[in-house]
């Protein structure tokens, strides 16, 4: 166990002081930034989320979403 130890104890120094990365031809190839490129703006689609999840004066089909439950 102690030779096992010691082995794993080697390769994660070495890894950790000579840490390698592949270029790749093709992977450098792509440009770092695609056109036409749309980040989806993540904040708008949690705040309608919410709007649309925690409204309890929603009508529609299966709506409201939400309850309350006074039990």
């Amino acid at each position: 166990m102690r030779y096992f130890a010691r082995v794993i104890l080697f390769f994660s120094i070495i890894t950790t002081l000579y840490p390698q990365q592949i270029n790749i031809r093709r992977v450098e190839q792509m440009p770092k930034m695609p056109q036409p490129y749309l980040m989806r703006d993540w904040k708008q689609v949690a705040l309608g989320y919410d709007s649309l999840v925690f409204d309890l004066n929603r009508t529609g089909d299966y709506l409201p979403l939400i309850w309350i439950n006074n039990n």
